[in-house]
C-alpha cells in the first residue's frame, strides 16, 4: 500500500530540486526527446574510473560497463545510420571524462574518436494516453538521495524487436559522439513470466509476474511511461521477481491487456 501510495504522489508535478530547471539540449542538431522526454537534474563531471568507484564497482566490473555502452552507442548509431567516428568502433577509456563543456579525445582502437557522457536524474517523459487519446506525463527519478531517501523509478521500454519490456532506471545520461549528444538509460530490465509457466495462483489471481532479467543500456526515446512494480515478499532482498500493478491508471490497465492478453484474467 504504501509503494501505491508513493507511486500517485509521484505521477504528480513534484516540488523541485536544485538543477531541476530546463535545460536545452540537442541531438542531431534537433532539440534532445523532442516532445516525447526531457532530462533534467544533471551532475557534476566524474570519469569513468571514479564512477565505478563511487558506485562499488569491481575493476572487472567497471570495465565491462565501459565496454558495454561503447559497443551498445557504436551499434545504436549504426542501426540509424550513422556513420561512426573515423568509420572506428567506439572504446571508452577509465579516465573518460563526465563532462559539459569541451570534448575529451579517447582512443578507439588505433585512431580517435571524440566522446563524454553528462549524467542526469530526472527523466519528464510524455505518453499517448490508452484511456483518452491525449498526452499524459510522467515525472521519473533516478536518483540516490531524492529528498533523503534513494528513488529509482520503474519504466515500460520498447526492445530492438519491437517488443515491450518493464525495468528500473539506475543511470541516466547523455552520451556525446563528435558533436552530437544522445540520451541514454542504463537499466534493470525485468522478463514477463511466460504464460505457460505461470503458477496456480498467479493464473487465479490474474497478476502478472516478472523476473529479473539483465543490466543493459537502453536509449531514453525507447522509454514509453513510468509502471509500478512491487516486491513478491519482505524476504526477497535480491527482488528476483516483482509483480506488475495494472490498476494505477486507466492507461496502464488497457496497456497490459492489449500486451499481455490473458495475464489479468481471472
Amino acid at each position: 500500500m504504501e509503494e501505491y501510495e508513493d507511486y500517485l504522489k509521484q505521477r504528480r508535478e513534484e516540488p523541485g530540486e536544485p538543477g531541476d530547471a530546463e535545460e536545452l539540449i540537442y541531438e542531431n542538431s534537433k532539440l534532445l526527446g523532442g516532445g516525447h522526454f526531457t532530462i533534467r537534474s544533471k551532475l557534476k563531471p566524474i570519469n569513468l574510473q571514479d564512477f565505478g568507484s563511487k558506485h562499488n564497482l569491481s575493476p572487472q566490473d567497471s570495465n565491462k560497463f565501459r565496454s558495454a555502452l561503447g559497443d551498445f552507442m557504436s551499434k545504436s548509431l549504426q542501426d540509424a545510420g550513422i556513420q561512426l567516428p573515423d568509420n572506428l568502433w567506439i572504446k571508452f577509456p577509465p579516465t573518460h571524462i563526465v563532462s559539459t563543456n569541451e570534448p575529451l579525445i579517447m582512443s578507439s582502437s588505433h585512431e580517435h574518436t571524440k566522446c563524454q557522457i553528462t549524467p542526469f536524474q530526472y527523466l519528464k517523459v510524455n505518453y499517448e494516453s490508452y484511456e483518452t487519446w491525449r498526452v499524459a506525463t510522467d515525472f521519473l527519478r533516478c536518483n540516490p538521495r531524492f529528498q533523503n531517501q534513494p528513488r529509482y523509478d520503474f519504466v515500460i521500454f520498447r526492445t530492438e524487436n519491437d517488443g515491450l519490456m518493464f525495468a528500473q532506471l539506475k543511470h541516466l545520461f547523455t552520451c556525446a559522439v563528435g558533436a552530437e549528444k544522445y540520451a541514454v538509460a542504463y537499466v534493470q530490465s525485468y522478463k514477463v513470466v511466460a504464460f505457460a509457466r505461470r503458477s496456480r495462483s498467479d493464473k487465479a489471481l490474474g497478476i502478472l509476474r516478472v523476473k529479473r532479467d539483465k543490466m543493459e543500456f537502453v536509449s531514453v526515446h525507447s522509454v514509453i511511461r513510468g509502471a509500478l512494480l512491487v516486491a513478491t515478499t519482505a524476504s526477497d532482498v535480491l527482488e528476483e521477481e516483482r509483480l506488475v500493478v495494472d490498476t494505477i491508471d486507466y492507461d496502464m490497465f488497457l496497456r497490459v491487456k492489449k500486451h499481455w492478453p490473458g495475464y489479468t484474467d481471472n
